[in-house]
Formats: structure tokens, C-alpha cells, sequence
């Protein structure tokens, strides 16, 4: 990118740590913002922190802890630049000495709330005894019928199994429906000779 007096600036380490010496303070204690013109020449134009922020009370524990690990990973392992994975890319910069102390002591905050709760939600779940589950005692109420080996046969009707009714009123409808059509033809030739 151009600078203010026109030259061609990379991304590059030095250029960004200069950029960001030239920041100036915000109303929030420790942020930082840019300035919108660089004095240095060798400042990349439109650098940039990102800050973390974290509620320590109203976060869960799970949540502190997890924060803990991150921001541990960050100002340790974090801090090493390449193109693999947890490494950081082209264009992004390592913390500088003043950066890790502040993240170090944000790790210390949290780490004091794990091991020492003083919020009062962190109280309230430290404190709260849940009480152990009750198992309910199984007593038999129906005396067991011993197993003779016997199968007892089914008794009444069944779905779908024909009555002796239906059976009949069957019979009836083949019996004399079956004349009706051999003999429905004649009688409709009948009827029209009529």
C-alpha cells in the first residue's frame, strides 16, 4: 500500500510493528487504535489489533477454562509464523514483548477465577451440593405363574376371520348372482324385442 508521502509499503513485520508504535490510546485502559496518518514512513497503511475480551464473571467455568487455554496458546505456541495450521499467516504479525505481558496477565485473572471463585455465579455453583440420585427398591406385587410348557389354545374371533353369518350371506350372493349375470344378457335382449 502507499503512504501518506506516497511510497510503497509491505506487509511486512517492521513495517506493521511500526505502524502499530504509532497508535494511539482509547478511552478503554490498554486498547490501543490506529491514527488516521502515519508519521513513519516505513508504517503499513491500515494496520490493525484485535483484543480479546472477556467477561470473567459472567462466562461459565467451562468457559473460563477454555479461555485460559486459548489465550495460553496464543502468547506460547501461537506465536511462531508459517503457512501450517495454528501458525500465523502472511500479513499477520507475532505479539511483541509488551502484548504477552498484558495477555500473561489476563491468563493470571482467569486462572485466579478457576482456582479461587470470587464472582457470585462462580459462588453460587462451587457451593451447590446436588444430591445423589434415589434408586427406587423393585418389589414383585403379582405372584409368578410356574411354566408348565403348554400352550393354551386361542379362543374367540379374531380380526379378519369369517363369521359363520358372513359365510352364509357369501354362499347366497354366489348362488344367486351367478344366474343373474349367465341370464342378464337373454333378458336385456328380451327387453328390447319388447
Amino acid at each position: 500500500l502507499l503512504n501518506p508521502s506516497g511510497q510503497a509499503v509491505a506487509a511486512t513485520t517492521a513495517a506493521i510493528d511500526s505502524a502499530v508504535s504509532e497508535f494511539t490510546s482509547s478511552d478503554v485502559l490498554g486498547v490501543k487504535i490506529p491514527t488516521s496518518t502515519l508519521m513513519k514512513d516505513e508504517s503499513y497503511p491500515l494496520s490493525t489489533l484485535t483484543y480479546a475480551a472477556i467477561d470473567v464473571c459472567r462466562a461459565s467455568m467451562s468457559d473460563l477454562k477454555s479461555y485460559k487455554s486459548l489465550l495460553h496458546y496464543i502468547v506460547s505456541d501461537g506465536q511462531d509464523v508459517g503457512p501450517n495450521k495454528g501458525q500465523i499467516p502472511p500479513g499477520y504479525v507475532p505479539l511483541d514483548e509488551s502484548q504477552i505481558a498484558i495477555a500473561n496477565k489476563a491468563i493470571a485473572e482467569i486462572g485466579k477465577e478457576i482456582k479461587s471463585p470470587e464472582c457470585a455465579q462462580h459462588l453460587m455453583t462451587s457451593t451447590t451440593v446436588i444430591p445423589e440420585p434415589i434408586t427406587p427398591i423393585l418389589t414383585p406385587t403379582i405372584a409368578e405363574t410356574p411354566f408348565t410348557g403348554e400352550v393354551a389354545a386361542p379362543t374367540g374371533n379374531f380380526p379378519g376371520e369369517p363369521n359363520s353369518a358372513l359365510r352364509f350371506s357369501m354362499l347366497s350372493a354366489l348362488c344367486f348372482g351367478l344366474p343373474m349375470i349367465a341370464g342378464g344378457r337373454s333378458l336385456i335382449r328380451k327387453a328390447k324385442t319388447l
